[in-house]
């Protein structure tokens, strides 16, 4: 429902998988929703590389805005051509803690010939 109001339903799987759930879970009060299924998520990994976003998420506010599809957020501003991103939710708590998510569905991890130019490379320098 949401991706219509975007205008992103040209058979797009996953902006349509995107705006329905995110869509309908930004109405749950964050710690008891998504951030929910991010702590469940995190509690079984080990792995190093979640600890910066076990500690964030442990912090992260109960004031959260969802923002979909957007190329910029407050001071932060995306570049046109190449280095352009959209990713598909940004979750921002009152703290400007964020949490960027990036559906994939039905296609590759992302674009681009070279490292610096896939897209997840791109939005996790965000």
């Amino acid at each position: 429902m949401i991706e219509e109001i975007y205008k992103k339903i040209k058979h797009f799987e996953e902006d349509e998988l995107t705006g329905d759930f995110f869509g309908t879970i930004k109405y749950i009060p964050f710690q008891e929703g998504f951030g929910r299924i991010l702590n469940e998520f995190l509690k079984v990994k080990e792995d190093q590389k979640f600890k910066k976003a076990k500690e964030i998420l442990e912090t992260f506010g109960t004031n959260v805005e969802f923002i979909f599809w957007n190329k910029q957020n407050g001071k932060r501003k995306y570049t046109k051509g190449e280095d352009a991103t959209e990713p598909d939710v940004l979750i921002v708590d009152e703290n400007e803690n964020a949490i960027l998510i990036e559906v994939k569905y039905m296609s590759g991890p992302s674009d681009g010939d070279t490292e610096e130019k896939k897209q997840i490379n791109r939005e996790k320098n965000f």
